[in-house]
C-alpha cells in the first residue's frame, strides 16, 4: 500500500496521473479534450514522449520538416502561438487505428508579421507507443 500511495504522490507532482494502462483511444480523447479546450501545451505536457518526433509536410523559414524531442517540440508551439492570432479554432477527431488517432484542426487565424487572416486545416496523424505519442505527423488541405 505504502509503494501505490509514493507512487501517486510522484505521479501528482509529474502531472502524470493516469489509468495503469491507456489505450490509444484513451491518449486520443485525452488529446483532443485538452485542445478543444485551449490547452494544445498542457496536451503536450501530458501525453507527448520525451523523445517525440514532429513531422510537418515541409520545411518553412522559421521550422524544420522534422524535430526530434518534447523540448523542441514545445519551442514550435510556443513559436506558432507568437506568430498567429487565433480567432477561432475547431478540433474533431479522434479517428482511431492500430496503434494511431488522426485529428483534424481548423484555425482562423492572422499572421501577426503580414496582417494577413486566413484559414488554415490541417490533419494530425498520432503515434502512440507504451500510452504516450511518440510521432506526430502533419499534413495540410491544398
Amino acid at each position: 500500500m505504502a509503494g501505490r500511495l509514493e507512487d501517486l504522490k510522484t505521479g501528482a507532482r509529474n502531472g502524470r496521473m493516469e489509468s495503469p494502462t491507456m489505450s490509444v483511444d484513451e491518449v486520443g480523447r485525452g488529446l483532443v479534450s485538452m485542445c478543444r479546450e485551449g490547452n494544445f501545451l498542457g496536451a503536450v505536457d501530458r501525453f507527448y514522449a520525451p523523445e517525440i518526433r514532429s513531422v510537418e509536410a515541409s520545411s518553412t523559414p522559421h521550422v524544420p520538416a522534422e524535430l526530434v524531442g518534447i523540448d523542441l517540440v514545445k519551442a514550435k508551439n510556443h513559436w506558432w502561438i507568437q506568430s498567429y492570432e487565433v480567432h477561432h479554432y475547431r478540433v474533431a477527431g479522434p479517428f482511431v487505428g492500430d496503434g494511431q488517432f488522426a485529428v483534424h484542426f481548423t484555425y482562423d487565424v492572422t499572421c501577426r508579421a503580414t496582417g494577413r487572416r486566413s484559414t488554415m486545416a490541417e490533419m494530425a496523424l498520432y503515434t502512440v507507443e507504451r500510452e504516450r505519442i511518440t510521432r506526430e505527423e502533419f499534413y495540410y488541405a491544398t
